[in-house]
């Protein structure tokens, strides 16, 4: 049987959304997930931390110094390369 987290789940919502692609919205995403957890009961329980126009630096520092229990990625992403984050205002591939 896995462990049993310990409360409250923290959620990393990592987004992006780079000027040269389609703008999708990102921000709607995050409110639905947050009404969705609030509809199930679940508010109180698992607490969903914005970080938004990540970076990879933003990544980095949130897995090591904040821990979170789940980590989400939403934007655009490319089969081939993987999931698009920020690096200085332009699209970058960091999990290629």
């Amino acid at each position: 049987m896995p462990p049993t987290p310990s409360l409250p789940i923290t959620v990393a919502f990592f987004s992006a959304n780079p000027p040269a692609l389609v703008e999708l919205d990102l921000e709607g995403e995050r409110l639905a997930i947050e009404s969705e957890l609030r509809d199930v009961g679940l508010g109180d329980v698992v607490e969903l931390r914005n970080h938004s126009a990540a970076t990879p630096n933003d990544l980095q520092r949130v897995l090591l110094m904040r821990r979170p229990t789940i980590v989400q990625f939403s934007g655009h992403g490319c089969p081939a390369r993987g999931g698009i984050l920020m690096y200085g205002g332009d699209p970058l591939f960091p999990t290629a």
